[in-house]
């Protein structure tokens, strides 16, 4: 009997194997199930691989499946099989089985019977044992009870922190890594049920996806990897939500603030123009989301155009704002008599902006100048 050549034997593998495995998969239900009673019928038709067709061995394999599945009172009913990959290790092993075993005699009746009832009972017992071993690694699977931010959050800020907590924790501190890879990741925190990470850097109105990996062992100590992985997107460009600056049909006054109030801060500081020129006495402070910056000196009894923008570099996001004003009169006309107001109490605690505190009236109450 001429013996087939590795080559061979691994092409006859790449060719029958997947449908071999496809329908073990079916009548097995798993894969720790079906790998075996694979190994088990082509270690028992190796010897017919030489001197056999193609066609003859895909039906002999399939009756040592079927003949399996009934021996596990599994449902013999009429099925359509689909080819299944073999596993890289899986298909070693078959090719090795089968060049080891194709010179071996062919059993007799009786030889066969026994040989059959013996590789039963030691293929039910390594089923029975991987099954064991399978369930209690999927017992020992982490779970994952609450995320932040949480699958599919939206405005999440862009610096902050990622947090995972466990229902079922791993033994060592899982990895939590950040697609696409931007920003920056500070080394992980964990207490053995909570992993956390500070982050800062990401961009605006951004998608990201949050992996989270570890591995994990079973009470018989077998390894097991997990991967996690949930979407959110950042917040987007902040817009202003209130302008508190000079613009009502009354007069301004020549010394003051402007404020303007964000949904969230900008990464960029805004720009605010007054024209005709005016001093800005400060270049801005920041208080939680708004913004104020004081002006001084401007001219008496002139409109003025004011506008604040914020150039993020994205043309679509970009804020403009403009609206115009005039101011209040300076010093009354010489020779005109007049009474003088304060605005305030002199008791009163209230920040007033200084040279805010004198109104000219004349003899009509005619408002004629500040002081």
């Amino acid at each position: 009997m001429k013996l087939l050549e590795r080559a061979e034997i691994d092409g006859l593998v790449r060719e029958l194997g997947p449908d071999v495995y496809g329908l073990a998969l079916v009548r097995a239900g798993q894969p720790e199930r079906a790998a075996p009673v694979v190994v088990e019928v082509f270690t028992r038709v190796a010897p017919a691989f030489p001197n056999s067709d193609a066609a003859l061995l895909r039906r002999t394999l399939y009756r040592g499946v079927e003949a399996w599945a009934r021996r596990e009172s599994i449902d013999d009913a009429e099925i359509r099989v689909e080819p299944k990959p073999l596993p890289v290790q899986l298909h070693q092993q078959l090719v090795d089985l089968v060049e080891e075993h194709q010179a071996d005699e062919p059993l007799g009746r009786r030889k066969r019977l026994l040989a059959g009832v013996a590789g039963a009972v030691l293929l039910a017992s390594v089923i029975g044992v991987g099954v064991v071993h399978w369930n209690a690694l999927a017992a020992a699977r982490p779970q994952v009870s609450e995320t932040n931010p949480a699958s599919n959050a939206k405005e999440v800020s862009v610096e902050g922190n990622f947090w995972v907590k466990f229902e079922r924790a791993p033994q060592s501190a899982p990895r939590l890594t950040l697609q696409p890879s931007e920003g920056q990741l500070d080394a992980a925190l964990w207490d053995g049920r909570t992993v956390l990470v500070a982050y800062k850097g990401l961009h605006l109105a951004r998608g990201y996806t949050l992996i989270l990996e570890g591995d994990y062992r079973s009470k018989y100590q077998d390894t097991g990897h997990f991967v996690q992985r949930w979407q959110f997107t950042t917040e987007g460009y902040p817009v202003l939500v209130k302008v508190d600056a000079p613009g009502s049909p009354t007069t301004v006054y020549r010394y003051g603030q402007l404020s303007f109030e964000f949904n969230h801060r900008p990464p960029v500081t805004p720009r605010v123009t007054l024209i005709p020129s005016a001093t800005l006495a400060d270049a801005g402070l920041w208080s939680g989301s708004a913004w104020t910056v004081s002006y001084s000196d401007l001219k008496p009894m002139t409109d003025y155009t004011a506008s604040i923008s914020v150039d993020y570099g994205v043309p679509t996001a970009n804020l403009k704002k403009s609206w115009t004003f005039k101011t209040e009169p300076g010093a009354p006309p010489a020779g005109v008599p007049v009474i003088w107001y304060g605005t305030q109490s002199p008791w009163s605690q209230a920040d007033q902006p200084q040279g805010q505190r004198m109104v000219a009236l004349d003899w009509k109450g005619t408002v004629v100048g500040t002081s």
